[in-house]
């Protein structure tokens, strides 16, 4: 063999491990910088930073689609109230009879123009508020009867 040829594949297998060497000693050496890096105050608050920037775009993303449902909501409703022609309120004392009381107590009807609506009473006392809801279809109760103040709201809408 030639001695020359021997040299110069030493020399060259030399040469690459010192650069395999510098290479590992450079990767060492960043990976110690990050590490002092991730540990300065400032970068610390950057990232929690960025991780509350983060969870405020979350938010803000569920508030959005909350918002969306809600207009939607909120249509329906306008639309659904433009229905409502005929309203009456009328208040009563339904414990005359008993000497208590005041006109504290209502029969309170709403209706579309063919009478399908709801008619919405609160009887009132000092031991107790009852609220009852009655539907209405084409101006007859539906499943429940009217008490008389009841029938004299939906009659007063009906005659409107």
């Amino acid at each position: 063999m030639n001695i020359s040829l021997l040299t110069n594949e030493l020399v060259l297998g030399a040469v690459v491990l010192l650069i395999a060497i510098l290479f590992l000693i450079q990767m060492l050496v960043i990976a110690g910088l990050k590490k002092k890096i991730a540990n300065i105050p400032q970068v610390q608050a950057s990232t929690l930073f960025e991780n509350q920037l983060e969870s405020f775009e979350k938010t803000l993303s569920l508030f959005s689609k909350n918002q969306q449902i809600l207009t939607g909501s909120v249509a329906r409703l306008d639309t659904a109230s433009r229905d409502i022609k005929k309203t009456a309120l009328i208040r009563y004392n339904p414990f005359r009879d008993s000497g208590v009381g005041g006109l504290q107590s209502f029969s309170s009807a709403m209706a579309d123009t063919n009478g399908n609506g709801i008619i919405i009473t609160n009887l009132f006392s000092r031991e107790m508020t009852r609220i009852s809801a009655k539907e209405i279809k084409s101006w007859q109760p539906v499943d429940q009867e009217l008490s008389p103040e009841e029938k004299q709201v939906l009659e007063q809408i009906k005659n409107s």
